[in-house]
């Protein structure tokens, strides 16, 4: 049944694209291995803790509430949660929000707030109810870097060189930390630090004074946004490796060096790290080793970054497909094929994957089967989504940023 909108409209279906279960034929060459591990999963529909050690944060009280307060949600960037109600499969857009020119993070949404940024000069608040904007930062030449929010403060990169904190209520700058090149991935908090790269650098920052405590050279531009478990920090350049830091001193505990460049965010679950690559392959990598467990190849470079829940590994792929991938073996579990390369990265939520498309569309399709269950189209290609309070909130090219859910 067709839904007309302001800007974008959902279609409710069956299966649609192609869909391969593990065992069967597929259009994507079965997985190789090296070193699996024959261990049996406790198979949950609930993400495991990112880790037990991390200090408590405001970004943990603030998922606690229902929100999703990063890029990932977690700072393991595990990208699901097990234990909250998705939009129902009825779901509609509820709003829409334009922007001074095309979306271009993934938004964070907390205590009401929706927090976003397009690529020219303005990171937005927008209430998470109504739609209707709450202020606007205007000091940035533009973001390229998901905002992370805790404490009521906004932590965001610029194209400008700069990380700025950003009072959460009232869109006021706290203070900016000045890198040596264009601050694009994602900041990730833990405690009173924030981890974040630039340029070449990948920086620990105390998030309250804003001063350096230690920087690291990976030896490439940064897009990959690091993963914080189990006191390392993992992150890798767009022409380097995967590493693995201290997260109190900077050193270099392993480096993985399979990978040829990622655009990936890693995500470290249950000892594991799962980093997607310009190789077209998907990795596990041991997190506290750095011994590759097994890689996935799919037919394109795989930008977007991994969610997993469960046993599930899910990943979008250049080749315009949505994989679910088994987190113990890298056994393909099916595919979900779509218009347009999938470059966003996965949110899971209730049983379902929310990704979106260079095809312009965000895809709802069930975790288990592959199987979609409804799709929502706009006039450019989608971000990576995130999901709060029983909505999905994703923003599009088209300048747009999208509330969908239960009307």
């Amino acid at each position: 049944m067709k839904k007309t909108t302001r800007r974008g409209w959902f279609r409710t279906l069956g299966v649609v694209g192609t869909v391969g279960i593990a065992g069967c034929s597929t259009a994507v060459e079965e997985t190789t291995t090296a070193g699996n591990s024959t261990t049996d999963r406790d198979p949950s529909t609930e993400a495991a803790s990112p880790t037990e050690t991390e200090s408590s944060t405001g970004t943990d009280a603030a998922a606690e509430r229902g929100g999703w307060p990063m890029f990932r949600y977690d700072h393991a960037n595990s990208g699901s949660v097990g234990d909250r109600t998705g939009p129902p499969a009825d779901s509609t857009q509820r709003w829409s929000f334009e922007l001074d020119g095309g979306v271009s993070t993934a938004p964070a949404i907390v205590d009401g707030t929706v927090y976003v940024g397009n690529s020219r000069t303005r990171l937005y608040a927008v209430d998470s109810a109504t739609g209707e904007q709450e202020w606007v930062f205007e000091s940035i030449a533009g973001t390229f870097s998901s905002p992370a929010v805790a404490d009521g403060v906004v932590y965001v990169g610029s194209t400008d060189s700069g990380l700025y904190a950003v009072n959460a209520d009232t869109g006021d700058q706290e203070w900016v930390f000045e890198t040596d090149g264009s601050v694009s991935p994602s900041p990730t908090v833990v405690g009173d630090v924030l981890y974040v790269g630039s340029n070449e650098t990948l920086h620990a920052i105390d998030r309250t004074t804003g001063t350096q405590q230690w920087g690291y050279d990976v030896g490439s531009g940064m897009y990959s946004s690091p993963a914080v478990a189990g006191g390392m920090v993992y992150v890798a350049g767009s022409q380097t490796d995967l590493y693995a830091l201290d997260t109190e001193s900077g050193d270099q505990q392993w480096v993985f060096e399979q990978i040829e460049g990622a655009f990936s965010s890693p995500a470290v679950v249950d000892g594991t790290v799962y980093i997607g690559s310009y190789d077209g392959n998907l990795y596990a990598v041991d997190a506290a080793s750095g011994e590759q467990e097994w890689f996935f190849e799919t037919g394109g470079s795989v930008a977007s970054s991994p969610a997993v829940a469960g046993d599930t590994v899910y990943v979008g792929s250049l080749d315009n497909s949505l994989y679910a991938v088994d987190a113990e073996s890298g056994e393909q579990q099916w595919r979900f094929e779509t218009d347009g390369s999938v470059g966003s990265s996965p949110a899971v939520v209730d049983g379902t994957v929310y990704v979106g498309g260079y095809d312009g569309n965000l895809y709802a399709v069930n975790a288990d089967t592959g199987d979609q269950t409804w799709v929502f189209e706009t006039d450019d290609r989608v971000r990576s989504p995130a999901v709060a309070d029983g909505i999905v909130f994703v923003g599009s090219h088209d300048s747009y940023l999208y509330a969908l859910g239960e009307q």
